[in-house]
């Protein structure tokens, strides 16, 4: 890093969920270059400088990056952004994952074939190439999986079984995989959850899990996280022990990284293993939970500074609830409980994306939220209430559009 001007910072995509990164950096002082091919994300707007590019366009990133000098490359929040910081800081020798590391786990069908080549569990799983190829894979009663290789935020996501399962289905998922190819597996049973922090010198130096809610099924979308998880102890060191076998095999040794995974009555399996912060607004959940500032090391690693942590402690029980309806309509909810819900004590923060009136779409995918909430309660079973009396009170809703009236 330079020491005669502020760091340079590049970060990959400006939507909501890279805010806190973006506010971060602003706050030590950096010089800040955003790139998102979505004009009107929100993250542009505090940037130094802003460029309206697919966060996938490497050779083009990697000119901008060059033109600008940078000191760091950053992909939060986002799985699809995470090669191109790899190819960027290798070509500029910045801090940044290892392009194989990337490649394998920003890539669900590389993801599942390293998982059984280290004899880490994993579900039965196939690449397909067309629609005909998945009716002969679908055991009657089973449910499975169809996912994009290469997607974020469970775009393209979606539960099969053999008498649900379309041609369309797999025509959307593979639209929403940036090289077209497509992965179907067994789904497995057991308890969502996700698992949060940071390596240092190839160590897991900052360890956080959470209990993970869900879209109802057929749909997948995060919901939800909730401190403390119910995750047991013996769980716990396995699936810690599964992480560090993938960082060490790919040679991860420093840096953020997120995982989702599932919870059986015989042990931990991955589902996905990330070399970046998570997204669904976890940054901002470690925040209030812990006042851990894990936008602040990330910034700090990106760039080459040293990352030393203070213990964290958790305050109470904390949730943050992603926002969103099931209808496709206008955007409507009780203002008069809005604003009696902002000063309860419990509700640490409300953020709502979109206005009255707005057409919204089902909450499917991460890109249909329409805002966060973080609540706390003293127990998690009040918690819990406290969760189902925002949820009644707000009454976030979709009515349907008003049609135009025939002369």
């Amino acid at each position: 890093m330079k020491s005669s001007e502020p760091a340079r910072l590049l970060i990959l995509a400006a939507s909501e969920y890279q805010l806190p990164v973006i506010e971060q950096a602003r706050q030590m002082g950096y010089y800040i270059v955003t790139i998102d091919n979505v004009p009107t994300n929100p993250g542009h707007a505090l940037a130094n400088q802003h460029y309206i590019v697919s966060t996938t366009d490497q050779e083009a990133i990697l000119s901008i990056a060059r033109r600008e000098r940078i000191d760091g490359i950053l992909a939060a929040c986002t799985d699809v952004a995470v090669p191109t910081a790899a190819y960027v800081g290798r070509q500029l020798n910045l801090p940044a994952p290892a392009e194989e590391c990337a490649r394998v786990l920003c890539d669900k069908i590389n993801f599942r074939r390293f998982l059984h080549e280290h004899d880490l569990p994993v579900p039965a799983f196939h690449s397909i190439e067309t629609a005909a190829e998945v009716i002969p894979l679908l055991t009657e009663g089973c449910s499975y999986l169809i996912k994009p290789a290469q997607a974020s935020g469970s775009k393209g996501i979606i539960i099969i079984r053999s008498d649900t399962f379309t041609d369309q289905l797999f025509t959307e998922a593979q639209q929403q995989s940036i090289d077209g190819r497509v992965l179907v597996e067994e789904m497995l049973p057991g308890k969502q959850g996700t698992a949060e922090g940071f390596m240092t010198g190839g160590k897991l130096s900052a360890f956080f899990v959470f209990d993970r809610t869900t879209a109802p099924a057929p749909h997948v979308a995060t919901w939800g996280h909730t401190i403390p998880a119910t995750l047991s102890a013996q769980a716990e060191v396995d699936l810690k022990r599964q992480l560090l076998i993938c960082f060490q095999r790919l040679n991860y040794t420093d840096g953020p990284f997120d995982c989702d995974f599932v919870s059986r009555s015989n042990g931990v399996a991955l589902i996905e293993v990330t070399p970046r912060m998570g997204g669904n607004s976890i940054t901002r959940f470690l925040q209030y939970a812990y006042d851990f500032p894990i936008a602040r090391y990330s910034v700090l690693q990106a760039v080459g500074e040293q990352v030393k942590f203070d213990e964290p402690v958790l305050h109470q029980p904390t949730a943050v609830v992603i926002l969103g309806v099931m209808e496709r309509g206008q955007l409507e909810y009780d203002t008069t409980e809005y604003e009696k819900l902002t000063a309860e004590p419990w509700l640490r923060y409300l953020q709502l994306d979109r206005q009255i009136g707005d057409t919204v779409a089902p909450f499917i995918n991460g890109r249909y939220r329409v805002g966060e909430a973080i609540l706390t309660g003293a127990t998690p079973d009040q918690l819990r209430q406290n969760i189902s009396r925002f949820t009644q009170r707000l009454a976030l809703r979709a009515m349907p559009t008003p049609q135009p009236k025939r002369l």
